[in-house]
């Protein structure tokens, strides 16, 4: 099982939430016209600098190890906002009266023309202010992958709920819950050690 690292970090935190989700489409963006995919990456503006984070991403264990990490280093770096970019398959559902029963398919086990590739970027700031840009991917047999046209998803446009959403709202730690400080032995201020260290 992969765990988080430091991808980069850089001078040129505190600036707005728009200013960090521009940041991560800027480098997507490049990033694609470079290699035709980006490494699963959080962008944290601690106020001072921005930590890049890369997460490994495949099974579900990696998935919920990782944003255990994230939400330790978030509240450890006392983080104003974070923002994530994600390739991801999306589908639409629609509601079938004759079979209101119908079982809900994943994307990720849908046909291939069944589903959508994506490039998702969402950030978030400590007063719950949401941005998310999606760009649909073609993908390539022979050659990059490249993006299509940018489009700006607004909070009111649905309800957005899952495990990388709102990782700001709770400020307890992850690991001993405490909503300041750590229980004596907390794995997570061990960890947070590990990765706030400068």
């Amino acid at each position: 099982m992969g765990v988080p690292s430091i991808y980069q970090i850089t001078r040129a935190g505190s600036g707005t939430v728009q200013d960090l989700h521009e940041t991560a489409i800027t480098f997507a963006e490049n990033q694609f016209a470079l290699k035709g995919q980006v490494p699963f990456l959080w962008l944290i503006d601690t106020g001072e600098d921005i930590l890049w984070m890369e997460t490994p991403w495949e099974n579900e264990s990696e998935k919920d190890a990782s944003i255990k990490i994230l939400r330790v280093v978030l509240r450890e770096t006392n983080a104003r906002a974070y923002a994530q970019m994600v390739e991801a398959w999306v589908a639409t559902e629609t509601y079938d009266p004759k079979n209101p029963k119908k079982e809900f398919v994943p994307p990720s086990e849908r046909a291939k023309d069944a589903r959508d590739d994506v490039l998702m970027v969402t950030s978030y700031d400590a007063d719950g202010k949401m941005l998310m840009t999606r760009y649909l991917v073609t993908v390539r047999n022979h050659g990059p992958n490249f993006l299509g046209p940018r489009v700006d998803i607004g909070s009111d446009e649905g309800l957005f709920e899952g495990r990388m959403f709102g990782l700001l709202k709770d400020k307890r730690c992850p690991a001993c819950r405490e909503a300041v400080g750590h229980k004596p032995n907390c794995v997570a201020e061990m960890i947070a050690k590990v990765f706030t260290a400068r």
